[in-house]
């Protein structure tokens, strides 16, 4: 079970913004997982099949999304309706309202590089044209 709550916990949206925030979005290390907050014993316990169901589907998302290469390299937006139930369960486990659960699931797409076909990089890239 702890290794099953740990697996979605660096998997998720919630911990990816932990790690932006402490890792400086540059290196991820044990430090930053082990000093990452694990809810209480107890809730963890009481929500165990949910847990584990949800690291089952991960994992086998995560296979089918994998690409390979040197680096282990895993097409994580195709699993985004997951990881949003993985951060809709730590919303409950950590108490956060709904408010933060819907800031931490849209803080990539809001904040993070988005692909060729986004609006907002596009508007960007084509500002720092002009300015030149």
């Amino acid at each position: 079970l702890t290794q099953n709550m740990v697996f979605l916990i660096v998997n998720s949206s919630t911990f990816y913004v932990y790690w932006v925030i402490y890792g400086f979005f540059y290196v991820l290390n044990t430090g930053h997982i082990t000093r990452f907050p694990i809810p209480e014993e107890e809730s963890v316990k009481e929500n165990a099949s949910e847990i584990n169901q949800l690291a089952d589907e991960l994992w086998s998302g995560m296979q089918e999304v994998h690409s390979g290469g040197s680096r282990d390299q895993f097409d994580m937006p195709a699993l985004k309706p997951i990881i949003d139930r993985v951060d809709d369960l730590f919303g409950e486990l950590y108490g956060f309202d709904e408010a933060v659960v819907d800031y931490l699931k849209d803080y990539n797409s809001e904040y993070g590089r988005k692909g060729s076909d986004s609006e907002s990089l596009d508007s960007y890239a084509e500002a720092e044209a002009a300015d030149d």
